[in-house]
């Protein structure tokens, strides 16, 4: 499965390139929210910004990328949904297989929800430009957690 990954404090964070239309840098400092909207007054212009590292609970982590969402895999097919993260360091092929189930006593924890699975990193994993990742890497269910900012926002 091809992913970007994105650096964070003690982990990595993989989001599946197949959910990503387009990937932009971020020079403006985005809102102190996990979740807010931007645009114009029109749902058409209107689009929904997610900052990963607020909702990883990594404020001290700088945003360096906006990864738009294809709009198939949003519930809201007017709203652009953007996933707001830190850099994203590389883009890599680590095999589905390679990605174990979220333990289900992890389940008390929100976050959760929209990781679809864990891989811990041999050294072989980690030849990466600019350091070595972490040993723990995370895949995000873009879907998901776009679906459920999208419900808690309540914007059809």
């Amino acid at each position: 499965m091809r992913v970007f990954l994105c650096s964070y404090n003690d982990f990595t964070l993989a989001i599946p390139i197949k959910y990503v239309l387009s990937i932009f840098l971020v020079t403006e400092t985005p809102e102190n929210k996990t979740a807010y909207f931007t645009g114009g007054s029109s749902a058409e212009e209107c689009r929904m910004n997610i900052r990963l590292p607020y909702l990883f609970n990594c404020h001290d982590v700088k945003i360096h990328h906006g990864i738009i969402i294809k709009k198939e895999y949003s519930e809201d097919s007017v709203t652009e949904n953007i996933l707001l993260t830190a850099e994203i360091k590389s883009e890599h092929n680590i095999p589905s297989a390679h990605f174990h189930p979220v333990p289900k006593s992890l389940s008390y924890f929100k976050i959760t929800d929209y990781i679809k699975g864990i891989h811990f990193n041999t050294h072989e994993d980690c030849a990466v430009p600019d350091g070595v990742m972490p040993e723990l890497t995370l895949l995000l269910n873009p879907a998901k957690l776009v679906k459920a900012v999208n419900k808690e926002y309540n914007h059809d």
